[in-house]
């Protein structure tokens, strides 16, 4: 099963310790394939080091796949100002987990 989508999505959004652990981020996208059983035909995100682990499983989750998003190209690095929809929800987040003590 594959996901197909034609515009950005919030994959997760979840709540810990730390976002910059590359392992609590390859967590939950390894929780999120296993909830829609299936893998994301393409995955975008940031250099940071935190999305490392996303990137290389995404490729190798997809490497043998036959179409045009196969392998290297399943993963695309992108700046948060490429990604309009997702701009300003760092400051919506951090008002939330003020708001929740």
């Amino acid at each position: 099963m594959e996901l197909w989508m034609d515009f950005p999505v919030v994959l997760w959004l979840k709540c810990c310790d730390s976002n910059k652990k590359p392992m609590y981020i390859s967590s939950f996208y390894l929780d999120y394939i296993r909830e829609i059983n299936g893998i994301p035909v393409r995955v975008y995100g940031d250099r940071g080091t935190d999305n490392s682990v996303v990137r290389d499983v995404q490729m190798a989750l997809r490497w043998t796949d036959a179409d045009q998003y196969q392998g290297i190209l399943s993963f695309v690095f992108v700046s948060l100002t490429e990604m309009p929809d997702l701009r300003g929800l760092d400051e919506v987040l951090e008002k939330c987990v003020e708001m929740s003590g």
